[in-house]
């Protein structure tokens, strides 16, 4: 661990390294609990910074196994946003109870993203946003 840092009711650990998989938990409730040990029962949220979060290859298939398969997806107070590619086509769909409530297709991430826009069907928040922005990124 490279510091941890307390402000407020939250707590942040800095990791130069770690297993994204295996370490990763058992880092967490070892920030947790240095942030109990100095704020009590105060602490209201603990966070990591990994400077290099690795992933061993035969750990694959597990990983695989708790992310779940199919395309990535993030949930949202009106549903859950998908992403994916199908040839040179950018899709995000806004899905609810596994019905597609609205589909954006475009060649661009900024195309889909101004789309969403101008329906009014943006995520309910910055994070969702930004991750709806990067998995097409990638995907583009």
């Amino acid at each position: 661990m490279v510091g941890i840092y307390t402000r407020g009711t939250s707590v942040t650990a800095v990791f130069r390294a770690h297993n994204i998989l295996n370490a990763w938990p058992k880092n967490m409730f070892l920030v947790k609990h240095i942030g109990e040990e100095a704020l009590g029962n105060d602490l209201r949220s603990a966070t990591i910074v990994s400077l290099q979060a690795g992933l061993r290859l035969d750990n694959l298939e597990k990983a695989e196994e708790l992310a779940g398969k199919g395309s990535p997806q993030v949930n949202s107070k009106g549903g859950s946003w998908s992403v994916g590619k199908e040839g040179n086509v950018l899709i995000a769909k806004l899905m609810n109870a596994g019905k597609v409530v609205e589909e954006f297709t475009g060649s661009t991430a900024e195309e889909i993203a101004s789309k969403i826009t101008t329906a009014r069907a943006w995520p309910q928040d910055y994070s969702e946003s930004g991750w709806i922005g990067i998995e097409l990124g990638k995907l583009e």
